[in-house]
């Protein structure tokens, strides 16, 4: 419940590519995709894409994270190091205090 994990896509030329994006999008509402060639160029647009859905929908989250598909991420060792940075945080916070 704490992460939304979201695929960003440019357009392609085929059409039964298209229509399988389109399908997969409508059972798990899991992509974003805009209006430019999705092409290894165009990587740049993809960034930007996620920073504009991110700031109109989940303007209140802590923590954003971009990486690529040739990228492995242990989201769970991720997330538990965010939740002990965080507890250490509220630690300190609270003996300044």
């Amino acid at each position: 419940p704490d992460v939304r994990v979201l695929f960003l896509m440019g357009m392609t030329f085929d059409n039964k590519i298209n229509e399988k994006v389109k399908l997969e999008s409508n059972i798990y509402h899991d992509i974003l995709q805009e209006n430019f060639q999705d092409s290894y160029k165009n990587l740049t647009l993809k960034g930007i894409m996620s920073l504009k859905w991110t700031a109109k929908y989940c303007s209140e989250i802590k923590y954003y994270m971009k990486t690529d598909d040739d990228v492995i991420l242990n989201l769970f060792s991720l997330l538990l190091n965010l939740k002990k940075l965080n507890n250490e945080k509220s630690i300190n916070t609270d003996i300044i205090s």
